[in-house]
């Protein structure tokens, strides 16, 4: 598993302390290297809007590479071999305003770490600071809201027991609209269509068993 960046916060009261410190201890380098790796994805639609120029994947600290399983209309499914395995379902949005921020790309991924016993951890990097509170910070799927918990540039699902509804509601929704406020005051919100999403997880899934 790569090097953690530990991050400090305030326990949510409810919580218990090691499933919260595995949720904000967020392997900087991975994400990093999966998202180069996901510019050098065949371009979906989505993909389109963000492809700037090709890069190199960058290699985690143990010198394993993000491999691209497969392409699903706008998800892809990826895995990194290092000391464990690791596999994701990954995309970027299809929209994102306010138009005209400046703020570096985003992805959301949904991880599947065997040897952690993780199998449907969400994570959403918004590419610019967020608000460290979960105020008003949510996952709309339809008519469901799903309450998030943003630090740094990253937000994941408040609650840890409702990743798995999250996931299954993905899998019969249409699009996941991210709501998140910005550090200087407004609100950033993030549009991902989730056509593909089913298959681009399954494939993760079935590579990571």
């Amino acid at each position: 598993m790569w090097l953690k960046e530990r991050v400090s916060f305030q326990l949510p009261p409810r919580s218990m302390l090691g499933i919260m410190i595995r949720k904000f201890s967020l392997s900087r380098s991975a994400l990093v290297a999966l998202g180069a790796a996901l510019l050098l994805a065949p371009v979906s639609s989505s993909f389109a809007a963000h492809k700037k120029r090709p890069v190199a994947a960058e290699a985690a600290p143990d010198g394993s590479k993000p491999q691209l399983l497969g392409t699903f209309d706008e998800w892809s499914a990826y895995v990194t071999t290092g000391k464990a395995k690791e596999c994701y379902a990954l995309a970027t949005p299809k929209e994102r305003k306010p138009k005209g921020l400046k703020r570096d790309d985003a992805h959301l991924f949904i991880s599947v770490i065997p040897a952690q016993h993780i199998k449907n951890e969400f994570s959403v990097m918004m590419g610019l600071p967020l608000k460290d509170s979960a105020d008003g910070a949510t996952a709309q799927l339809g008519s469901r809201s799903f309450d998030l918990i943003a630090k740094g540039g990253n937000a994941w699902i408040k609650n840890v027991a409702e990743e798995d509804q999250v996931v299954e509601t993905m899998k019969r929704s249409g699009k996941l609209e991210i709501s998140v406020p910005l550090m200087k005051g407004s609100t950033e919100q993030d549009t991902y269509i989730l056509t593909g999403f089913k298959q681009a997880l399954e494939r993760a899934q079935q590579e990571c068993k």
